[in-house]
């Protein structure tokens, strides 16, 4: 079947982009974002294309491409993990944890292709 991958070497867990969850964070803060529920802030600033998302492609691009997963799917699949995002914004879900799951999402697609 086109596109299957397993292995335990493929989709490594990065390190953690504090920087994105930080910017979340310190935007839930901003009084001027006060009239927007905090996890509409949170999608804002860690869902969006160029932050988790990107953050992500750059280090998987290549073993995502070769499970014939390609960009617009890949958000699709991110944002099925949005509330495990709240949670690692939130400190309630580790990085490991939330890359995991990302991960097995990802994982999960390329076992049912």
């Amino acid at each position: 079947m086109r596109g299957i991958v397993e292995s335990e070497e493929i989709l490594p867990i990065p390190d953690e982009p504090i920087w994105i969850k930080k910017r979340a964070i310190e935007k839930c803060r901003d009084p001027s974002w006060s009239m927007i529920e905090k996890e509409s802030v949170i999608r804002s600033f860690t869902l969006t294309a160029p932050y988790l998302p990107k953050y992500l492609w750059k280090f998987w691009e290549r073993d995502l491409k070769k499970m014939g997963i390609r960009w617009p799917i890949f958000l699709r699949i991110i944002s099925t993990q949005h509330r495990a995002v709240e949670k690692w914004v939130e400190g309630k879900l580790s990085w490991d944890e939330l890359a995991g799951a990302i991960r097995g999402e990802v994982l999960d697609l390329n076992k049912g292709r």
